[in-house]
């Protein structure tokens, strides 16, 4: 009765619920994220097109557009898609959930999006060269050349080394050692007399 698998009655474990066809996002949770890639596709629109040489920082969402964690994680994914763009949550003090008239007490957070020029123009650069289409390339490297001092491979051998026959085979002193251990651990002890 108390006992309950490994979780010993404290349900941590093993409460035997099946979870597999739960859906990872609810359908409200699944409006707000589409909101907030609306919300999105709007702002980049405007920044984009008026893109200045310094970094722009937009607020996109107030803490009552509340992301889940697997919202999250799609909406920072999809942002992130866009070369230059960068997403970033913010935790709410409670003067600005006052403000916002936000009652709970958990967490809350602002949701500001960056738009950086310089990266969104080196990003567009390789994202055409990778489409195929004409990019300037920075020059090439020039190939390494290899010398006898920078190699790891052996030395060759002195022409007049090369010349001689190989010597002839000596008897490997490593393998007389192995047949007397052999010898010595294989042969029966003598009893003493």
């Amino acid at each position: 009765m108390f006992h309950s698998g490994f979780g010993y009655g404290f349900g941590c474990f093993d409460d035997r619920i099946d979870r597999s066809g739960f859906a990872e996002k609810s359908a409200a949770a699944q409006r707000r994220e589409d909101a907030a890639k609306e919300a999105f596709k709007k702002i980049r629109e405007e920044t984009e097109a008026s893109a200045t040489k310094d970094t722009v920082v937009v607020q996109l969402l107030k803490p009552s557009t509340h992301l889940t964690q697997p919202c999250w994680s799609a909406f920072s994914k999809h942002v992130r898609s866009f070369p230059g763009w960068t997403p970033k949550r913010r935790v709410a003090t409670a003067e600005e959930k006052r403000q916002h008239g936000e009652t709970r007490q958990s967490k809350c957070y602002f949701t500001d999006v960056s738009f950086n020029p310089k990266t969104f123009k080196k990003k567009s650069r390789d994202a055409a060269a990778a489409k195929g289409q004409q990019t300037i390339a920075p020059p090439a490297k020039k190939p390494k050349v290899m010398t006898e001092a920078s190699s790891n491979a052996p030395p060759a051998p002195k022409p007049e080394e090369a010349a001689k026959p190989p010597a002839a085979p000596t008897e490997d002193v490593e393998d007389k050692e192995v047949e007397d251990w052999y010898a010595k651990a294989t042969t029966p002890p003598v009893p003493a007399s």
